[in-house]
């Protein structure tokens, strides 16, 4: 697992800190609430029920990149927000205990089973599916932000007293020492990361999917957008046409076969990249997504480092560089 993490943090760019790949700065952790909450705007609008906020009197600095803090917390809470109902708590909370400031999310929603809870920030590990979300999904969120907390100096946990009686996640960051600029930062073992960018649409129906698999490619540099079905990926690739399209086989309604070969049609873009993730693995499988102009056929769940490896060498700008169908 130690080579995994290193991996990880080579591909989100966090490794090389001497390098300054992360921009370490003193952080009042109530601008870092309020970008993460601005993130999930899009999950609370649809709630009716407003998330429970509570910061001390006083602010609480930490040292940290405000771009990768702010990704963990928002995906913390959207986390919490999809599983609670509507009309269920979530609350977030900031604390400070001695040299050390507190984040909590917490919710009154499914729970995490006993079984599950030890495991919860490891690769590919994922809760028991409610009965109207599809499975399937990388397994990465929580890795993800394991991995960005303890490259900050510090820990993730989580508590539930079990299935349907909610859950908390708590957050340890060190205070920081002033309130000053700061490039010093948590000593991790050095990976030179890959310099990386483009745009890539992620489509599939599985929510959680597809915002984890976002997560971990803005991550890794790119510029993302998602879509939950066909017809929403063909308009948003109007307005963002992507050089990488990551899709789902088993959409509803139109399936990622057919929203392969619509997408080709209309952005009239021969180097589009087109990489089918899915759950159908049969050698038939493989041959219909080639067919349909598939360039890469991987199977759920994908590993991680074979994900974004296969992205970039799509992407590669070498000039005659041939890109073949991979698997």
């Amino acid at each position: 697992m130690r080579g995994f993490w290193r991996v990880l943090a080579g591909h989100i760019g966090y490794a090389g800190l001497a390098n300054r790949d992360l921009d370490f700065r003193s952080l009042n952790l109530a601008n870092v609430i309020t970008g993460a909450l601005e993130m999930t705007e899009p999950v609370r609008e649809k709630r009716s029920r407003p998330i429970d906020v509570h910061l001390p009197g006083a602010p609480v600095y930490v040292s940290g990149d405000a771009t990768r803090l702010t990704q963990v917390l928002s995906n913390l809470l959207t986390n919490a927000l999809r599983h609670t109902p509507t009309n269920g708590r979530v609350a977030l909370r900031v604390e400070r205990a001695g040299r050390t400031a507190e984040i909590s999310v917490e919710d009154s929603g499914s729970g995490i089973a006993a079984e599950l809870l030890p495991r919860m920030f490891e690769i590919f590990v994922q809760g028991r599916q409610r009965k109207d979300r599809r499975a399937g999904g990388l397994g990465l969120g929580l890795a993800i932000v394991k991995a960005l907390v303890e490259l900050h100096g510090g820990t993730v946990s989580a508590l539930s007293k079990g299935v349907n009686r909610g859950s908390t996640f708590v957050v340890r960051l060190p205070i920081a020492e002033s309130t000053v600029l700061s490039d010093s930062g948590p000593d991790v073992e050095a990976v030179d990361p890959p310099v990386r960018s483009g745009r890539i649409l992620v489509v599939d129906d599985n929510v959680d999917a597809a915002e984890t698999l976002a997560l971990l490619l803005r991550c890794a540099g790119y510029e993302v957008r998602t879509a939950g079905e066909a017809e929403t990926a063909l308009t948003l690739a109007e307005t963002f046409p992507p050089e990488v399209a990551v899709l789902d086989i088993g959409l509803p309604g139109m399936d990622g076969y057919e929203l392969a070969i619509k997408l080709r049609a209309q952005l009239r873009n021969p180097d589009l990249k087109l990489v089918a993730l899915t759950g159908y693995g049969r050698e038939s499988d493989l041959e219909r997504a080639l067919n349909s102009g598939f360039d890469v056929h991987l199977v759920k769940p994908a590993n991680p480092e074979r994900l974004l490896d296969e992205i970039a060498r799509l992407l590669a700008k070498e000039k005659g560089k041939k890109v073949g169908p991979a698997r």
